[in-house]
């Protein structure tokens, strides 16, 4: 009898145990499978998504008379810093901040935090939609992002440096930002009148389908290079102004962007010079963009491709 009793508990004992094993297994393939982003990056299963707050950032350069952003930057701060602002979608402190203030200049880094809470450049930070992000911000004269920026789920950009009017640089370390979302870059850079340098960045953002670009580069008047050879646009196009007075223009690459559909580009390239080159996508985008320099009495060199 005191035999059988312990044979019994014995099986008790592993059938308790095998549902245990189950159990964990079925749970942890349940966390791989909430731990995909959208896109073509993909967190590593012990680290949750890191999604920036735009509230949280605007709050910091309100309060701060902030030159430099760096955003999952491997510049870092020339001596070790705590990282005190948390800018984490739902306070988690995934995303933190801190502000290095040297001489009359404020930089604010920006950075991942890893399951270890250290700050790790590699783990991915998923951008909120960048409309009116850094809108007014008089004292910022840079913005550099790190290789691991994830715009996957960015759909609107517009008035993102809209009176930013001492910004010169907007600079990247990636190679390749895919945007496939995003649809609205209206007044993105409106009214930056000392931006010189944006190729870094812009040329390697890669879009689908972007429905309005008016007003986007308005009163650019010192930039003379615009690539935004990765930039592909929808068949209703709008791009008022988008151009207009940009005085020292030179240099425009739009190769995959099928502008002759555009449904409204009144003053397009209102107060540009004359010789500037343009690469287009095809014949009928060359006759386009020489139709719109005519419109402003001005001539170019486009080129296909």
């Amino acid at each position: 009898m005191k035999k059988e009793k312990k044979s019994h508990f014995n099986l008790w004992i592993y059938v308790v145990i095998t549902i245990c094993i189950l159990s964990s297994s079925i749970a942890y393939s349940a966390l791989n499978a909430t731990l995909k982003i959208t896109g073509d990056v993909t967190i590593s299963k012990a680290i949750a998504p890191r999604e920036l707050s735009k509230t949280a950032v605007k709050e910091i350069l309100k309060n701060n008379q902030i030159t430099t952003v760096y955003i999952n930057s491997s510049s870092a701060p020339p001596f070790d810093t705590w990282y005190d602002y948390d800018v984490s979608v739902g306070g988690d402190e995934s995303v933190k901040a801190t502000i290095y203030k040297y001489n009359t200049s404020s930089d604010l880094y920006i950075t991942a935090i890893n399951e270890d809470d250290n700050v790790d450049f590699s783990v991915p930070i998923i951008m909120p939609d960048c409309d009116t992000m850094f809108k007014d911000c008089t004292s910022l004269l840079k913005v550099s992002f790190g290789s691991a920026v994830d715009f996957s789920q960015v759909k609107w950009m517009d008035s993102m440096f809209y009176g930013c009017s001492n910004l010169t640089t907007v600079s990247a370390e990636g190679s390749r930002y895919e945007a496939p979302k995003l649809n609205d870059m209206y007044e993105m850079f409106y009214d930056c009148p000392k931006l010189i340098d944006i190729s870094d960045f812009m040329c390697q953002l890669v879009t689908s389908a972007v429905d309005e670009m008016d007003y986007m580069f308005f009163n650019c008047n010192s930039i003379e290079t615009v690539d935004l050879a990765e930039i592909k646009v929808a068949a209703n196009l709008t791009a008022n102004f988008m151009f207009c007075g940009c005085s020292s223009l030179r240099l425009v690459y739009l190769s995959k962007a099928d502008f002759s559909q555009c449904t409204a580009y009144t003053n397009f390239f209102n107060g540009i010079p004359s010789g500037v080159t343009i690469h287009v996508l095809d014949a009928a985008n060359k006759t386009w963009f020489n139709n719109r320099l005519s419109e402003v009495g001005r001539s170019g060199n486009i080129i296909i491709g």
